[in-house]
């Protein structure tokens, strides 16, 4: 099985009309140049939260059409064009076919064997509903992802850091409405070892409390202390 973690952003139950999934992990299967462990079916995820329901559609023909044409351009740059084109133009052209008349992208962000940290920015410890669960208003995670972005500038970090949450934080701005985001990665949480304990929540939301001081030394020791948690989870999808 490939043990994946997910960034969702729901909406309102009654603004989703689509049927709520109902089925279990399936089993590996080759679709063209990917490999996928999920159901395809147009369905939704439903979950309850604060006291009201909420869907997020997992859209997943058209997340897993994303991806592969991003890997290719990504591999392609550097000249190393492990999908084959045709395989990607051709998805692209489906692409442009799904997306037509479509003004928001889709809702669910897919990582295999760990979470990216980024993903945590948004998050403070308060979020967290249940172990390697969180959920908080998209309008505030927005926000505070913002707010560790011109931190980032104002400290004069890596452009190619703050690049990485600029592609975040666009890809939430995107959705307009009420809207609910939840970090999702209980699958991958056995990488973590017997114990597994997990404080990344708390190490990154630290890191950005640190910038905002400008304490950058600190910052630095909170992020490298939720990255080396991850190190061996992210060997293996680098290895992948």
């Amino acid at each position: 099985m490939i043990d994946v973690a997910y960034l969702r952003v729901y909406r309102p139950a009654d603004q989703v009309r689509l049927p709520v999934t109902t089925n279990g992990r399936d089993v590996p299967r080759l679709m063209g140049p990917t490999l996928t462990t999920e159901s395809q079916r147009a369905d939704a995820w439903e979950v309850e939260w604060g006291g009201r329901r909420w869907r997020c559609p997992r859209a997943p023909r058209r997340r897993m059409l994303e991806s592969l044409v991003a890997y290719h351009q990504a591999t392609n740059r550097f000249g190393m064009s492990i999908i084959d084109v045709a395989e990607a133009e051709s998805a692209r052209s489906e692409l442009i076919r799904i997306r037509a008349g479509v003004a928001e992208p889709a809702s669910v962000m897919v990582s295999a064997w760990h979470p990216p940290l980024r993903w945590f920015v948004p998050f403070i410890p308060d979020d967290v509903v249940e172990p390697m669960l969180l959920r908080k208003r998209l309008e505030d995670a927005v926000a505070r992802a913002g707010e560790a972005i011109g931190y980032m500038r104002a400290l004069d970090l890596p452009s190619l850091w703050i690049e990485d949450i600029e592609s975040l934080h666009n890809w939430m701005q995107s959705f307009r409405g009420e809207a609910m985001l939840e970090l999702d990665y209980r699958q991958v949480g056995w990488r973590l070892g017997p114990s597994i304990m997990d404080d990344t929540t708390f190490d990154v939301a630290s890191a950005v409390d640190a910038l905002a001081a400008g304490d950058l030394e600190t910052a630095s020791h909170c992020y490298s202390a939720a990255m080396f948690r991850w190190a061996e989870a992210q060997a293996v999808a680098y290895s992948s």
